[in-house]
């Protein structure tokens, strides 16, 4: 072994300086989305909790039905809010794999 290669700097596995800004922007869009669908629980807590005494149970474009109970709608809630989510992200990553500008300073 010759000097320069024990001299060598040691790998790093972190992400480099220019991926820094797309590490941040993701962590902050999945503690958006965290946060939206722990809302949107709470919410369905509520609204099951009040509409119960109106409705026994919510059909959904007549394919199942939710059963009006405070768990129940909260879970519904969470889950339709976490499929949009998951859908309009996935579309923001598709399309920014076709900018071709996205290296350009603003």
């Amino acid at each position: 072994m010759t000097e320069t290669e024990s001299e060598s700097e040691p790998t790093d596995d972190r992400a480099s300086d220019a991926d820094a800004p797309s590490m941040r922007g993701r962590t902050i869009l999945i503690a958006v989305g965290v946060s939206v669908v722990a809302t949107a629980g709470i919410l369905g807590l509520f609204v099951g909790a009040l509409g119960a005494e109106q409705l026994t149970e919510l059909v959904v474009f007549n394919l199942f039905a939710v059963p009006m109970t405070p768990l129940w709608v909260a879970g519904y809630a969470m889950a339709a809010t976490t499929t949009v989510l998951v859908v309009l992200f996935g579309v923001v990553a598709f399309a920014a794999k076709f900018d071709t500008r996205s290296d350009e300073p603003t």
